[in-house]
């Protein structure tokens, strides 16, 4: 793949979420091209960082904060712009999930689980476009979810959330193409992350395996492929688009 990828020397990646399962494969794939990085996690624990030792020479930031905290957001945002005159890719990985019916779904985790997964990537968003701007080039990947479109009972907030961060990714890809920047989604289905063991059962993950053409879930390599797919050159005509990764749903 590497032969064929196309990424820009001295490209600056700007990754939310960098120490999930999805975050640390992104690390690990985008490696080999000599990226700059720019990480946007919770916490920079002991565990994240003997992870970033494993790879030589890496050069990186990294920005702690709580997406579920907008004033925190809101400063994390204006420090990483302020910090780094390039950014040339954003990808917003960052994500809570939470499963409750509808007539059992409280105000107070709705507002949370949008606050992480749509209003946070949209401060951070908004930051980072303007920087892109004076740039004349970039691509923002918002990570969303099969789920999104297929509306899966007692995931409502998760849902919305995401249905939200794909339908805004679409506007992005409009208003942002004047400067070069290109703006799409990725939808994963059930990928084997700790995200998925925590908040989905497994009798419904045994069912969603049922109904998918490719037997099984994801690994999170093969969501990754897609990002870095859509974050390359490779996709330079792609724009407002959201590639489903979830292995064929009947």
């Amino acid at each position: 793949m590497k032969s064929n990828f196309k990424i820009d020397k001295e490209c600056y990646v700007c990754l939310s979420g960098a120490n999930g399962d999805l975050g640390r494969q992104l690390v690990t794939d985008f490696y080999p091209y000599d990226c700059d990085f720019i990480f946007v996690v919770r916490f920079f624990d002991q565990q994240f960082a003997d992870f970033l030792d494993g790879f030589k020479d890496l050069r990186f930031k990294v920005y702690e904060c709580d997406l579920a905290d907008e004033i925190a957001v809101t400063n994390t945002a204006k420090l990483i712009v302020s910090e780094n005159k390039k950014i040339d890719i954003f990808i917003n990985n960052a994500a809570v999930a939470h499963g409750s019916l509808f007539q059992m779904q409280s105000q107070k985790e709705l507002h949370k689980i949008f606050q992480v997964n749509f209003f946070s990537p949209f401060i951070l968003t908004q930051y980072i476009s303007r920087r892109m701007k004076k740039n004349l080039k970039g691509s923002i990947v918002n990570i969303a979810s099969s789920a999104a479109i297929d509306a899966n009972e007692g995931r409502l907030a998760y849902v919305t959330s995401k249905a939200s961060i794909m339908s805004a990714s679409k506007v992005l890809a409009r208003e942002l193409a004047l400067y070069n920047i290109r703006s799409n989604c990725v939808a994963p289905g059930l990928t084997d992350t700790l995200l998925m063991k925590e908040s989905t059962k497994q009798k419904f993950i045994n069912k969603t395996i049922e109904n998918l053409m490719i037997k099984r879930i994801a690994e999170p390599k093969e969501i990754a492929n897609a990002i870095l797919f859509l974050a390359s050159d490779l996709s330079s005509y792609i724009t407002g688009q959201t590639i489903r990764v979830d292995g064929g749903m009947n």
